[in-house]
């Protein structure tokens, strides 16, 4: 007779490599291509905001940010910025891979400009950023004509070696000298799980 208990935890059920195994302490485990993808998101806030040239502004009726052309990311006045905390259930060495949402009114190619770094729990404090440029013609959907929600892919940022919690910091602008107004609705990132949390509370 084959114990249930045993099976689930030494073999697991699915195919080859690819299997969700339950541990002895109930933990549910996934291996290989068991894993899955999700959603982590933060505000967008900016506490200075509306410089002269580059302004990002609130529309409070719309719940978006716009941005104006000609923004620098290290001006204060025009980005805004926002922290996000690794899920305990991320899978170690995977990418996080950051995106906008945004309402697309034409086919004008815009930049968006983004920096970041990572706060490790237990490591010295990180100063410098990464920063990444990204033109909004990389958009996911093809523009053809009125207002569309359209996703803007701009960095896959590698997680090999950071701990359980870390903190992601972002600021973010756009960049380029061209006209009109991009209207951002969200920033955020897609991670890859393989459990559905950590075996401790601060420790994977």
């Amino acid at each position: 007779m084959v114990d249930i208990n045993d099976y689930l935890k030494n073999t697991g059920i699915g195919a080859g490599a690819n299997r969700r195994k339950i541990d002895a302490s109930g933990t549910v485990k996934l291996e290989g291509g068991a894993t899955y993808w999700d959603d982590i998101a933060g505000p967008l806030s900016g506490a200075k905001l509306g410089s002269a040239a580059g302004s990002a502004a609130y529309n409070y009726n719309e719940n978006s940010v716009e941005f104006a052309a000609n923004g620098s990311i290290t001006n204060a006045n025009d980005r805004v910025f926002m922290s996000v905390q690794l899920p305990h259930g991320v899978k170690p060495d995977s990418l996080m891979k950051f995106h906008m949402h945004w309402e697309q009114t034409d086919a004008v190619v815009r930049t968006m400009t983004l920096r970041y770094r990572i706060q490790d729990n237990s490591e010295a404090k990180v100063t410098a950023w990464t920063t990444v440029a990204v033109d909004t013609d990389d958009s996911i959907y093809t523009y053809v004509s009125g207002t569309i929600n359209n996703i803007l892919p701009i960095v896959a940022i590698d997680l090999t070696g950071v701990g359980l919690s870390a903190v992601v910091q972002l600021q973010f602008t756009r960049t380029d000298g061209g006209t009109g107004v991009l209207a951002a609705t969200s920033l955020d990132a897609h991670v890859e799980r393989d459990q559905e949390g950590s075996d401790q509370e601060y420790v994977r």
